[in-house]
């Protein structure tokens, strides 16, 4: 599963594959794609979207990179007052100095875009709220699973648009009577997380879950959403629910999911352990009762062998 896209910009096609192999030791759920000149990397940029950056140089576009929501992660051969000073002066955050070392690059990376960190954002679970994804000249429903005040988690049905989901989009947010039809209109955002949930004959996405960072909001939908969160705070939820085909279970703000094709291996895994312990304590008993009768064997032998004196009283 892909959650963290990154772009490697170094002049050194040696110090690019030491970077990929740290990265990759440390990562199961990094995509990695690298460039050894400015230009080339520039070109990258326009074609896809990345959640970090790791280059030797200061890209003359960064400004619309950190809108467009990429972290910059800046290589320096020491923290001496030119380095720093120079990174204050773009406003870089995060950087890392030489020599580079795994566990260095792998907290640095974490530090600057962690997706888990992204999945605890306080989001309330909900029913009935739909959002309109708008692709274009073509709109693309969304039920809303979880929403908060800087993300949104949805179940969407894909047809033939997976590729323009996976862009900078505006979403448009209905909710019901519940949350007082509030409506919130065209918020900006790009998505950070993405799961298949389903597939197709031919083995493409039919269903996902994903979630979207809002980039971008008007002052009108910031009000209107601040209420729609309001009233989830004052709403009381049930911990366990089943809802269509998934069990949910709602532990403080968080939402956590499980579909019947999870429940079905869990149930698996939970029937195996039950036969195993069952196997263990039998076997555990019939141990004990072998060992006793080969007990009470050795005593009876034991007696045959050494007869007990008997004590003569004297008169």
């Amino acid at each position: 599963m892909i959650r963290r896209r990154v772009l490697l910009i170094h002049d050194s096609h040696e110090v690019i594959d030491l970077l990929k192999v740290f990265i990759m030791s440390e990562f199961e759920d990094i995509m990695i794609m690298e460039a050894d000149s400015t230009s080339s990397a520039e070109q990258l940029l326009k074609e896809h979207n990345f959640n970090v950056i790791i280059a030797n140089t200061i890209l003359p576009t960064i400004k619309d990179l950190r809108e467009r929501g990429a972290q910059f992660i800046l290589m320096i051969s020491s923290d001496s007052k030119q380095e720093m000073d120079l990174l204050s002066e773009h406003d870089i955050q995060y950087y890392i100095t030489l020599p580079l070392s795994q566990s260095k690059l792998r907290d640095k990376i974490n530090e600057a875009y962690n997706p888990e960190k992204l999945t605890l954002e306080n989001r309330f679970s909900t029913e009935g709220v739909k959002a309109v994804v708008h692709l274009g000249h073509n709109d693309c429903k969304a039920d809303v699973i979880e929403f908060g005040s800087n993300s949104l988690l949805c179940e969407v049905d894909v047809r033939e648009n997976y590729d323009e989901l996976v862009k900078n989009v505006y979403i448009s947010i209905e909710f019901p009577a519940e949350y007082e039809n509030v409506k919130i209109n065209k918020i900006y955002c790009k998505h950070v997380f993405i799961k298949v949930i389903g597939w197709n004959s031919r083995q493409k996405p039919e269903k996902i879950q994903i979630v979207w960072k809002f980039l971008e909001i008007r002052e009108e939908s910031r009000k209107n959403l601040l209420k729609a969160i309001k009233i989830a705070e004052t709403r009381r939820k049930k911990v366990v629910s089943w809802r269509k085909n998934r069990l949910e279970i709602q532990i403080g703000l968080s939402t956590y999911l499980f579909y019947k094709i999870q429940l079905f291996r869990l149930g698996t895994v939970f029937l195996t352990l039950t036969v195993l312990l069952s196997l263990l304590i039998l076997f555990n008993l019939i141990f004990a009762e072998s060992l006793l009768g080969f007990w009470r064997t050795m005593s009876f032998t034991t007696r045959d062998y050494f007869p007990t004196r008997q004590r003569v009283t004297r008169k």
